[in-house]
């Protein structure tokens, strides 16, 4: 009985850590220093860290080109590109 007891407890204990798990907000961080970023930012590093690696010119180029690329949907996670026709593949027969 104690054993049945025990396995009934561990999944209620996955299912509420999952839930737990969905409910936590992740919060965007530098890469380098971990300093907060806001959920619009489209790289991964604050904005002095950037200019230190990079300098000011070049991570101004960046962020504008990367802006672009999110505006025009091309940084969304698995998406390579949108294709306007199927592709055909020939069946070897």
């Amino acid at each position: 009985m104690l054993l049945k007891k025990n396995k009934i407890s561990r999944k209620y204990t996955k299912i509420y850590i999952a839930a737990k798990l969905k409910s936590i907000k992740m919060v965007k961080k530098c890469i380098y220093c971990s300093k907060e970023l806001p959920e619009e930012c489209v790289v991964d590093v604050c904005e002095s860290c950037m200019y230190q690696v990079w300098g000011e010119k070049m991570s101004k180029a960046i962020i504008e080109n990367m802006t672009k690329e999110r505006d025009a949907g091309n940084l969304e996670l698995g998406q390579v590109s949108k294709t306007e026709e199927p592709i055909m593949i020939k069946e070897n027969q």
